[in-house]
């Protein structure tokens, strides 16, 4: 892949918690302008491979680049939706409040947010489907609605690319549609979205692009080469390969003989 089409690249990335390796030499390259999935096992490394490339977390050894930089040097270009279970919504802020934040960084030390950055600010608010909603405080929200506002964060930022761990998580059906529209809409314009997602049925209506990992890499590549019956059972163990000879739409669609889903 020429390095003007890399949005993200992984070098040789291992993670150790407690003298416990709990990622071993990632590597991977994330296309530009695609939608790309992690997925895994519970305790595979998905957050933790998000989080080690952001600096949230540190015993990490490797290197990254976006769009060909170290990534020290990219921090602008870069927006991240974090779990909603990683955030205090009893702090009293309202959606506004939070969705400003995402403009912060592109603000100098000592600026507050204007009225350019309200703007724009109510307009992700809009296009999460919020609007009426700016001033109600974020403990008063439903779930589906929390994850609705740090989307817009994350959209106030402006980034190119953008870090989501677990964005479907906990929301219901008309919350789940917004999400996929704007993150469709984001590829739609040149952007690139990498997703931590839970659910392997909607991988394939979701996402172009995946990444199966369990502590180390499993495969990377386009969704209809990668997602195969051979790759997630030495993701997921035996288990799911009795569960996808029982029911061959387990992914919403059907496994080919040869055992890649198309």
């Amino acid at each position: 892949m020429d390095a003007s089409q890399k949005a993200l690249t992984v070098n040789n990335l291992s993670v150790i918690y407690d003298d416990k390796i709990v990622l071993r030499n990632v590597s991977m390259e994330v296309k530009k302008g695609s939608l790309l999935a992690i997925v895994g096992p519970n305790g595979a490394g998905k957050s933790t491979l998000i989080k080690a490339v952001l600096g949230i977390i540190s015993s990490v050894l490797g290197s990254f680049e976006v769009f060909g930089k170290p990534i020290a040097s990219m921090r602008k270009s870069i927006a991240y939706m974090p779990q909603r279970e990683n955030i205090d919504w009893d702090f009293p802020v309202n959606v506004l409040d939070v969705v400003l934040m995402g403009t912060y960084g592109k603000l100098g030390w000592f600026q507050r947010p204007g009225e350019a950055e309200r703007k724009l600010a109510l307009d992700a608010i809009s296009k999460v489907g919020l609007s009426g909603f700016h001033n109600r405080q974020i403990s008063e929200l439903s779930g589906g609605q929390q994850q609705r506002t740090f989307l817009a964060r994350a959209l106030a930022q402006d980034a190119e690319l953008y870090f989501m761990d677990e964005p479907f998580a906990g929301v219901d059906v008309a919350t789940e549609n917004t999400i996929m529209e704007t993150l469709q809409k984001l590829k739609d314009s040149g952007k690139t979205v990498v997703a931590v997602h839970h659910n392997l049925d909607t991988v394939q209506k979701y996402f172009d692009e995946v990444v199966i990992l369990n502590e180390e890499l499993i495969a990377s590549g386009k969704v209809e080469n990668v997602l195969n019956k051979e790759n997630l059972i030495q993701a997921y163990g035996k288990s799911i390969g009795k569960n996808l000879n029982k029911d061959k739409s387990v992914f919403g669609t059907d496994l080919n003989p040869d055992g890649a889903i198309g």
